[in-house]
């Protein structure tokens, strides 16, 4: 294959991070294991359920978590707590 059919890079990975909700869509520039980093001004407050969303390559991977913590503009991280399919914590 050449270069162009890897869109000019094949050593490189598209990945992009963001978190769904009531709220609508929130980019994300980290995600852990128990927390979250916020790209842009968001407002969400503590015990907020939100997805996760890592796309890789196009593949969405989707997790459910509760914020913890309130996630703001002036306090962009925030620990998460994992959620059951059900929606409720562990």
């Amino acid at each position: 294959m050449t270069q162009a059919a890897f869109g000019g890079n094949p050593f490189s990975t598209r990945v992009k991070l963001w978190l769904e909700g009531d709220a609508g869509k929130l980019k994300l520039s980290h995600v852990g294991a128990d927390f979250v980093i916020a790209s842009e001004p968001c407002s969400l407050p503590a015990q907020t359920p939100v997805t996760v969303v890592v796309s890789v390559d196009g593949k969405e991977h989707r997790h459910r978590y509760l914020l913890r913590e309130p996630l703001t503009t002036n306090k962009p991280r925030a620990r998460t707590m994992i959620c059951e399919p059900d929606g409720l914590p562990f």
